[in-house]
């Protein structure tokens, strides 16, 4: 952004200050219009995440839980069947 000032022994005609005012005003909007669109964006991103942790929420309370939390664990005990190769060793 060019905010240049001349300098301050200098005056400047009415026409340069009209014309430095207008400058930044048309700065000023484009700004503005950038941080418009970044705030939608944002706010699209936003309804993203709740729109996820909506169905996350739904599919916890159908299956009851988080799958990826209820990982069964696999415990061998002394009822297991062999398998035919460790039965019959081949």
């Amino acid at each position: 952004m060019d905010v240049t000032l001349t300098e301050p022994h200098t005056m400047n005609t009415q026409e340069q200050i009209l014309t430095r005012l207008s400058e930044l005003q048309e700065q000023r909007q484009v700004a503005l219009n950038e941080v418009a669109l970044i705030e939608g964006v944002i706010s699209f991103w936003e309804q993203q995440l709740d729109t996820h942790k909506r169905e996350d929420t739904a599919l916890d309370n159908i299956m009851g839980g988080n799958p990826v939390d209820t990982i069964p664990s696999v415990s061998y005990t002394y009822t297991d069947t062999p398998m035919a190769e460790e039965y019959y060793g081949g």
